[in-house]
């Protein structure tokens, strides 16, 4: 394993086995496959996407306050584009009377992520939250928009995450019984695809603790 989260079983903090490597890097170099053309649409249009020329950072980490780390680097850094995927997910499965934006294809998700690029064309950086949710993710945006520069991933241990789910829940900010899900899906879906960057020496892991 190349990434190591803290549980009851295991009370290390999250850790890469490539050492400092990952800890010292302060950018990574450019990611790109090649070229894919234009991809399909759902209405059978095809639309042209040129992959971006600029940094594109995944950043990874359940209730580990990303959005808002995302959204203060974008008061911050002129040029910086932050794109909340939870959100545009969120909006999709509403406006197409979906109850659950989990079951959205990672095809559609991509296609949901290469349109919030085109509207925003002069960014000098993109910052992705909340994306990818999986391998299968990591597959088909490798493949239609190519460009990956890097990942962050904001960590907590285990036990202190469930306790903000708790507080949360209490103070109305979240439902427990979803928030409980989140927090499952990520280890099971999302670590594969921190390790996978770590093992590709694209992660960075930031401890907020």
């Amino acid at each position: 394993m190349g990434i190591c989260l803290d549980t009851e079983q295991n009370k290390d903090e999250l850790e890469s086995t490539s050492g400092e490597r990952s800890r010292r890097q302060s950018a990574w170099p450019d990611r790109a496959t090649p070229p894919a053309g234009s991809f399909p649409m759902q209405n059978s249009s095809h639309v042209k996407f040129e992959p971006p020329n600029v940094p594109v950072i995944f950043v990874l980490g359940p209730g580990s306050g990303k959005v808002t780390h995302c959204d203060n680097l974008m008061q911050e850094r002129r040029g910086v584009v932050h794109i909340n995927m939870t959100d545009l997910l969120q909006q999709y499965a509403i406006g197409n009377d979906m109850q659950d934006f989990g079951t959205l294809s990672s095809k559609t998700v991509a296609e949901v992520l290469m349109l919030e690029m085109k509207m925003a064309p002069t960014a000098k950086a993109y910052l992705v939250s909340g994306y990818p949710r999986s391998m299968r993710d990591v597959a088909e945006y490798t493949e239609k928009i190519q460009t990956m520069t890097g990942a962050i991933l904001v960590t907590w241990r285990q036990r202190v995450l469930e306790r903000q789910i708790e507080y949360g829940a209490r103070l109305g900010h979240v439902v427990l019984s979803l928030a409980r899900m989140e927090l499952d899906n990520f280890y099971r879906h999302v670590m594969p695809v921190a390790e996978y960057f770590d093992q590709s020496g694209m992660l960075i892991a930031v401890s907020t603790q």
